[in-house]
């Protein structure tokens, strides 16, 4: 599925038909969700609602990490918890999006997200998992080959906050 941003507030109008409440019943949804405008899905998507349990405990610990740093190092304004780049190519201002449709096996999924901006196409690997509160995003792949490869687990577990 490839689509401009301005055919993208009616095609999600059209997948939810009014009911937000299941925006991540399938792997589909849920990645359709994280890409949709907060007015379609109804709400504004929190971590909790995409992420994994598991991923929301390493973005824990690494904004847990970031205070300690921030506080060792004298400062007395508290960090923003971002990490450094937006895992989810979510800040776009013109461009396309294209969503595989998600390979399903069991409780666990993979898909494919393009994100075409400002000239380049970004390819993100989406892995997800079927927690009790629905679907969610285990762990976030880049391979594109003009930037650098990543795993955002990695990120999370191994590379240090920026220090203030």
């Amino acid at each position: 599925m490839d689509f401009g941003l301005p055919m993208v507030f009616g095609l999600f109008a059209t997948l939810w038909g009014g009911a937000p409440a299941d925006y991540d019943a399938t792997p589909k949804q849920l990645l359709v969700a994280v890409y949709a405008p907060p007015v379609v899905v109804g709400k504004e998507l929190a971590p909790e609602d995409i992420y994994s349990d598991r991923l929301q405990a390493l973005f824990d610990g690494y904004f847990s990490n970031e205070q300690t740093l921030f506080a060792a190092a004298g400062n007395v304004e508290p960090p923003i918890n971002l990490i450094p780049f937006d895992p989810l190519s979510l800040v776009i201002e013109s461009g396309s999006i294209a969503i595989s449709e998600p390979v399903v096996s069991g409780h666990q999924a993979t898909a494919t997200v393009s994100v075409t901006k400002n000239g380049g196409t970004s390819q993100l690997s989406l892995f997800l998992i079927e927690q009790a509160e629905g679907w969610r995003i285990d762990d976030i792949a880049s391979f594109d080959a003009e930037g650098q490869p990543w795993l955002l687990s990695w990120i999370l577990r191994y590379d240090p906050p920026m220090d203030g």
